[in-house]
């Protein structure tokens, strides 16, 4: 998939792999739905956090929302799949 990107793609690059705009774009990457850094102000990626993105958002058919939380006193979750209900899992 996306053979002739480059390893590390730019904002502009991300915004045609999806087919989205520069606002979409910016709003997957401030709420942290893909993998980035940068260099400067520049937003950089991974190819391959862009193919992850696309992977688990075409295979989440359910309908509800997993949270996995290495403890009770973790406050941000990571969010696996869903849309409407949600399930929470500790691990202790």
């Amino acid at each position: 998939m996306f053979e002739s990107y480059d390893d590390l793609v730019t904002i502009e690059d991300l915004c045609e792999m999806l087919g989205i705009g520069k606002n979409a774009a910016y709003e997957l990457l401030r709420g942290k739905k893909i993998k980035t850094f940068h260099i400067g102000r520049a937003w950089k990626m991974p190819k391959k956090a862009v193919e992850e993105y696309i992977m688990i958002n075409v295979n989440c058919q359910s309908s509800f929302t997993i949270y996995i939380f290495k403890t009770s006193q973790e406050k941000t979750p990571a969010k696996i799949c869903g849309r409407t209900s949600v399930l929470f899992l500790f691990f202790l």
